[in-house]
């Protein structure tokens, strides 16, 4: 009891259940803390309760005749859990009595034979059913005094309405016999059923029932159980519950000898009824720690998505830097290489080749040609239209740019986050509950689905998310943002052009001059652009790309974290690490003894 209220107030501690944001499957995460905190409540519970030992399996296994076996009377008409998919708690009482529990309507109380006429009647009906809890029912027999027996529905029949229900009698409970019918064994994928009961820790103990149906040995089926599903379960037992019911009630040794209920009823009282507080105390020692577990290893999940995503974050913040530079970078280099190459080339070469032409003979109206082509070239319009036509280059290939890095990110990170759900499932496998509590030290094998109740509290599928709500938009938008005329001065060809069609002189003798004028012209419009556009462009370029990099990095890291700031996941870690610890610690104050395998 001590150690059940210090892991309570350990409960208490968890920096999840107060959180002021919510964090990536939150919903889910926050409804397996409340599953985790109802099971302690069970636990508590148990300790004022006898020892309860709960029947499961599949539909028809014969779980009712097995009850009414261990009852000594027949207590639980047969089939009526599978008729009626409804939890049925078997005790002793000085007088037979029974009671339908209801979660909104009113109980319904009456004799045992009542109460499953009431069953009987409402047979198929989901809503009466869906509103039953369980059903009580006591009787003034001997073997009852030292146990509760329970008979759940069939697995096949268990719903989303009793599903709790039934998970809640497996916490409550103190041994699980699960029953299997021996007409199919191996046709049932079970597993998964068999690891969430494990998870609760609970020693599970497999009853092959109908052996009287069937022509196989009872070693044969036994081996066959132990083979397949020995990781689950303590003990096997081949039985016929139905000869074995009927030997005790006409009193035919005989009959009762050939059901090997004997074997069974032997284990029991030998590992169980003659060592009932024993037993139960072991139990709850044993589920207290398997509940621990569980409430470690969803912190530690959640841990470990936090570490994920600021690791993420971090290489988010390192790939846009390299991504923005690397851009920067590029796109000045093609303009550089334009101006100094490309730009008035060809305008330049035209013009030099008409002066090259003048000759002895060539009269003003040439050189006035010339000049005003020179003049047009040098103009404001032509060269605007020119830059006009680069500065739309330039912002394609900004686009360009920007999307395929942009691309390569949520490559990146969809990549990143395939390979932490791997390394998440593998590592916690690895920590599987049950193997913690029940396999002999260097037994290793390992079974799918093996740890339940703890999902991962993380940031599954955010990769291919974020990348549709962040950075799909935010490659679609990006421009450098602004018109030309905002890296482009008005001045900006002013003394390019003035006077120069006046100095450009008439005459053969003077065409050496001549040249060089229209040389001088055309260079200093190229000069001028580069000293002043070029850098202006530039510093355009340098502000857009880093807005759109900051942007983009504020946005991914807000989404992905669902608004939580780098400070506020670094404190959550780090709470997390020391919530885990402190789980740690009080699981290994003390080891409880195992539930051990007999050899028969």
């Amino acid at each position: 009891m001590n150690r059940l209220q210090s892991l309570q107030q350990i409960f208490k501690q968890s920096p999840l259940i107060t959180l002021s944001k919510e964090l990536p499957s939150h919903s889910e995460l926050i409804r397996q803390l409340k599953s985790f905190r109802r099971e302690h409540d069970i636990l508590t519970e148990k300790c004022y309760t006898p020892l309860k030992v709960v029947l499961m399996g599949e539909v028809k296994a014969g779980k009712s005749t097995l009850l009414n076996t261990f009852a000594g009377d027949a207590v639980s008409p047969t089939n009526v859990t599978e008729a009626t998919a409804c939890i049925i708690e078997v005790k002793h009482a000085s007088e037979p009595r029974g009671l339908i529990e209801r979660k909104a309507g009113e109980n319904l109380e009456g004799t045992p034979e009542e109460i499953y006429g009431i069953l009987g009647k409402n047979r198929g009906n989901q809503d009466f059913f869906g509103d039953v809890s369980v059903v009580n029912l006591e009787f003034p027999l001997p073997d009852l005094k030292k146990v509760h027996l329970v008979d759940t529905p069939g697995l096949a029949t268990i719903t989303s309405n009793n599903e709790q229900t039934t998970l809640d009698y497996i916490q409550n409970s103190d041994v699980v016999l699960w029953v299997f019918s021996a007409h199919h064994l191996g046709q049932w994928d079970i597993e998964e059923q068999l690891a969430n009961v494990k998870s609760f820790g609970k020693p599970i103990i497999a009853v092959i029932n109908r052996l009287d149906e069937i022509d196989g040995t009872p070693e044969e089926l036994e081996g066959f159980v132990e083979e397949h599903l020995g990781f689950f379960v303590e003990e096997t037992f081949a039985v016929s519950a139905y000869q074995a019911f009927e030997g005790i009630r006409t009193r035919d040794e005989s009959l009762l000898s050939k059901s090997r209920y004997p074997q069974l009823l032997t284990y029991l009282e030998e590992n169980i009824e003659k060592h009932t507080e024993h037993v139960q105390e072991q139990s709850i020692t044993s589920s207290m720690k398997a509940l621990a577990e569980k409430e470690r290893i969803q912190h530690q999940m959640v841990a470990d998505t936090t570490d994920f995503l600021l690791q993420s974050m971090e290489r988010r913040k390192q790939e846009i830097t390299y991504h923005n530079e690397a851009i920067k970078k590029k796109v000045k280099h093609e303009l550089q290489s334009w101006i100094a190459i490309k730009f008035l080339d060809e305008e330049k070469r035209e013009v030099m080749r008409l002066v090259e032409e003048l000759g002895m003979m060539s009269g003003k109206s040439t050189y006035d040609s010339i000049s005003e082509r020179v003049n047009r070239f040098v103009s404001s319009d032509y060269i605007t239209g020119i830059l006009e036509k680069k500065f739309s280059e330039i912002n394609e290939l900004f686009y360009r740019e920007w999307n395929e890095a942009i691309r390569d990110i949520g490559e990146k990170m969809t990549m990143e986050e395939d390979e932490f759900r791997k390394d998440q499932e593998r590592n916690y496998q690895n920590q599987d509950i049950s193997l913690n509590l029940y396999l002999p030290k260097g037994e290793n094998e390992l079974k799918d689905g093996a740890v339940k109740g703890a999902t991962i509290g993380g940031a599954y599928g955010f990769a291919a998310a974020t990348y549709a709500a962040v950075l799909g938009p935010s490659a679609a938008g990006i421009t450098m943002g602004s018109a030309l005329a905002a890296v482009m001065p008005p001045v900006l060809i002013i003394g390019a052009v003035t006077g120069i069609a006046a100095k450009l002189v008439f005459g053969n003798k003077k065409k050496k001059e001549y040249t060089l004028e229209v040389r001088k012209a055309l260079d200093e419009v190229k000069t001028n652009v580069s000293d002043v556009f070029l850098p202006n462009m530039q510093n355009q370029l340098d502000s857009e790309s880093n807005r759109i990099a900051h942007n983009l990095y504020e946005k991914l890291c807000s989404f992905m974290s669902q608004g939580w700031t780098e400070k506020e996941l670094i404190q959550l870690q780090q709470d997390l690490q020391g919530y885990t610890h402190t789980l740690y610690k009080w699981d290994h104050e003390s080891e409880p003894a195992a539930v051990g395998r007999t050899n028969r």
